[in-house]
């Protein structure tokens, strides 16, 4: 009996490990594919012409936000070979008539996605509802819009150039690259020229800035001494502005009138320099008395004894005279 009960034991074991085994696989199956079997959630449809690459366990989002999932993706061959995708959104948010599942672009490496728009104020879908479906361009077909009025534009550019270097327009360009090019080989050796006269003229130009720099030493050096210059300059300065310049030049001014009419007068003989320039006569008379006046004192001083008579015999001297 104790046999038995054993026995029955280790099957019940069995049983129980085998269930666990199997909950574990179809929730980690489930967990796999991103669904979560404790969370309440409601089925929708929405039907496509392209899925552009959209697949089960996609993200069904609102405004970012993920809200479910998307369980099933498959083709409809009674309508056009249509796609038709089965989502599931948490049991909470509310789906009315007029929201929007729309295919997205979840990241930039062409991953999608459905982004549910809900309506402002929604006539609630039950579950198991078909929802209005739109797909957002993929990321080629942006670029392929964008890039359509550039690629017109290129090719409206290639033409316009086409038609310049074409004909007699592009002889006149083609005419005028080869000045272009003329005037850079001549700039080019304009350049060269002047590096040369600059290598052939350092020594002179060393020795220009060496006297520069000479200069700007001694400048330096006698720093003190200029300064001192100045300050003399500027007490010289403060000197004359100081003193009556005003009243010297007018002194000046009033003896040189004085100078003119003294010499308006003797012009016009007034005074005794006037006379005795302007009067030859009495200029002549005084002239012939200061000659007089020589001969008078020439002839003392050659006969003094004419002229002095000192002795004590006079009338002895009187004799010899007359002798």
């Amino acid at each position: 009996m104790r046999e038995v009960s054993l026995k029955v034991s280790n099957e019940t074991k069995v049983g129980a490990l085998a269930a666990i085994a199997i909950t574990l696989l179809v929730l980690g199956y489930n967990f796999l594919k991103g669904k979560d079997l404790f969370t309440r959630t409601k089925v929708y449809y929405a039907v496509y012409d392209r899925v552009e690459g959209l697949a089960g366990s996609n993200a069904v989002t609102i405004n970012g936000y993920k809200v479910g999932q998307v369980t099933k993706v498959g083709l409809i061959p009674e309508d056009n070979m249509k796609v038709k995708v089965t989502i599931e959104i948490f049991n909470d948010i509310e789906v009315g008539d007029s929201s929007i599942a729309r295919i997205i672009n979840a990241d930039l490496f062409g991953s999608k996605a459905i982004e549910l728009v809900l309506s402002g104020k929604p006539k609630l879908l039950e579950s198991g509802s078909t929802l209005i479906s739109e797909t957002q361009p993929s990321l080629t077909s942006s670029l392929t819009e964008i890039a359509k009025p550039l690629k017109e534009k290129v090719e409206s550019i290639l033409i316009s150039m086409d038609s310049i270097f074409g004909g007699e327009s592009g002889a006149h360009l083609r005419g005028t690259i080869a000045n272009l090019d003329h005037i850079t080989h001549n700039f080019k050796s304009t350049s060269d020229n002047l590096d040369k006269l600059v290598a052939e003229q350092s020594q002179k130009l060393d020795a220009i800035f060496g006297n520069v720099l000479s200069i700007s030493n001694n400048l330096k050096n006698n720093n003190e001494n200029i300064n001192a210059v100045i300050a003399n300059l500027r007490r010289v300065s403060d000197t004359l502005a100081a003193s009556n310049i005003k009243q010297v030049v007018a002194n000046a001014e009033a003896t040189l009138k004085e100078v003119a009419l003294i010499t308006e007068k003797i012009n016009k003989g007034e005074g005794s320099i006037g006379l005795l320039i302007n009067d030859k006569k009495l200029y002549n008379n005084l002239e012939q008395s200061a000659s007089s006046l020589d001969a008078l004192l020439k002839d003392m001083k050659e006969h003094p004894k004419r002229y002095v008579h000192f002795s004590i015999f006079g009338r002895k001297d009187k004799k010899e005279d007359k002798k």
